[in-house]
């Protein structure tokens, strides 16, 4: 691993991310019909859908603290293919790399690998992992979760269930989730059941029950239902400490917190945008089907990922304007109450935090890497909104 040197130059530096946007689902309606022709319309969705676009100078931008370490990024740290999502708890770190099929455990306090999940092929994956405990079995990860208590939840494609396991990598239990489509997102709740996000959800939420019983949870913005499943699309955080799972819109809104049984009052995001027009493509194919295609009428700040804990909602922002992109909004959980934004040279991937560290997935030099930045406590930001650690 690679410990971080001060330098004379801005701190924000050696913490760049580069990723790809989040790519938004697009959905497929087919329905009969006789004519044949290809035509386009735009949907703007009702006026009440969207609060008033707030300027993104309501931005208090400053500079992260110097990384307390960085994993991966070089020629001689290679132990990320293809990571997508992190997750973290007391001290550890849980990395899902689809590049490899395996979750990852790393030490919070300076990267060190610990453990892995066997990947679908158990010759595959970075030769520099350690044996995986025996009760650690093949896994087809689609989504992690921390867990109350330690350790980390994966969804498990290849299986239909989630499986639990410990800090230490051993199967505790798994939860049977059947046929709900793949789970792209997952948060632990306290009484060991779940809140989805499947991809046959139409982008909304469900509740796993342990026993494996699903049951449609509503978001806690009831104008929002109704719309296109593009604007219900959301990120889900567990937080290290048994707090209440964070649920962010990757669209418009804000961020609110679910206990398990109902959701608080949601909170906005420092820039609340309208929600996007839609454009239908309308294809009248000769088979006497009709499937209408539905993307976003244009680029707009979208979140890319949220991270909860030590009283930190954190939330990583991209847009398609220079003012707008590469940003991390940071956000008191108990009020709701915005704190601070850091601005990167390229996009964050993932996030995930501790209470006591941010980390961060992102590329450094064309490589995947993890980096971890320290964070003052949420109580200790002053009329600066500066992220200086204590």
């Amino acid at each position: 691993m690679r410990q971080m040197r001060p330098t004379p130059r801005t701190t924000l530096a050696a913490t760049r991310a580069l990723l790809a946007p989040v790519a938004l689902a697009t959905l497929a309606v087919a329905a009969a019909a006789s004519c044949r022709r290809e035509r386009t319309t735009d949907a703007e969705p009702p006026a009440a859908a969207g609060a008033p676009a707030i300027p993104a100078s309501h931005r208090t931008t400053t500079p992260l603290p110097e990384p307390r370490w960085t994993r991966g990024g070089t020629e001689q740290d290679t132990i990320f293919a293809d990571p997508t999502s992190a997750v973290a708890d007391a001290d550890r770190i849980y990395v899902l790399d689809r590049g490899t099929g395996r979750v990852l455990a790393l030490r919070a306090g300076d990267g060190r690998l610990l453990w892995t999940t066997s990947p679908p092929d158990s010759t595959a994956g970075p030769a520099t992992a350690p044996a995986a405990p025996p009760t650690t079995h093949a896994t087809t990860p689609t989504a992690i979760a921390s867990v109350p208590g330690g350790g980390v939840a994966v969804a498990d494609a290849a299986h239909g269930t989630i499986a639990t396991f410990d800090r230490d990598g051993r199967l505790r239990h798994t939860t049977p989730f059947g046929q709900i489509g793949d789970v792209r997102a997952l948060c632990a709740l306290p009484d060991s059941a779940f809140l989805l996000r499947t991809s046959g959800a139409g982008g909304g939420l469900l509740r796993l029950s342990p026993t494996g019983v699903t049951q449609p949870v509503p978001l806690p913005w009831p104008d929002l239902a109704g719309q296109h499943s593009l604007t219900t699309q959301s990120w889900l955080a567990s937080p290290p400490d048994s707090a209440p799972c964070a649920v962010a819109l990757v669209l418009g809104r804000g961020f609110a917190l679910y206990d398990g049984t109902r959701f608080d009052e949601p909170h906005p995001y420092v820039e609340p945008l309208p929600l996007p027009g839609v454009v239908a493509t309308v294809i009248h194919r000769d088979s006497g089907t009709t499937v209408v295609r539905q993307t976003l009428s244009s680029e707009r700040i979208a979140a890319q990922s949220i991270a909860a804990g030590g009283g930190y909602v954190a939330v990583a922002f991209d847009g398609a304007s220079p003012d707008r992109s590469r940003l991390v909004d940071l956000y008191d959980a108990r009020s709701g109450r915005y704190l601070a934004s850091t601005r990167f040279s390229h996009r964050v991937r993932a996030l995930a935090t501790d209470g006591h560290d941010l980390f961060l997935l992102h590329t450094f030099r064309g490589r995947p890497a993890l980096s971890a930045v320290p964070l003052p406590p949420a109580h200790d930001f002053d009329s600066t909104h500066a992220l200086t650690p204590r």
